[in-house]
């Protein structure tokens, strides 16, 4: 949901500041506008991608912890794995 949402508000961005620059045409409408929407849908979804893999890295690493023999687990809930990885990992493995 949040990669759709940025690669929606971010594609439209990006293409406005494209069209503005004119270096697909007048109004974006070189070869009817495809090579714009390649353009801006490359860079959107990188930025999406940037912005959205931490929160799946959360979620994967939540949903795939293993569970102890006792019934305890390493993380409690989204919060305590997002701080636990930052603290014992570092940004770089988000």
């Amino acid at each position: 949901m949040i990669l759709s949402a940025c690669v929606m508000g971010i594609t439209s961005e990006i293409k406005q500041k494209l069209t503005e620059q004119g270096i697909f045409g007048a109004d974006g409408q070189l070869f009817h506008g495809l090579p714009l929407l390649f353009v801006a849908s490359i860079i959107s979804s990188f930025f999406a991608n940037v912005f959205s893999n931490p929160f799946d890295v959360v979620k994967s690493r939540t949903q795939n912890q293993r569970i102890e023999k006792d019934g305890s687990t390493k993380y409690n809930g989204m919060i305590d794995t997002f701080m636990k990885i930052l603290s014992e990992e570092g940004v770089l493995k988000l």
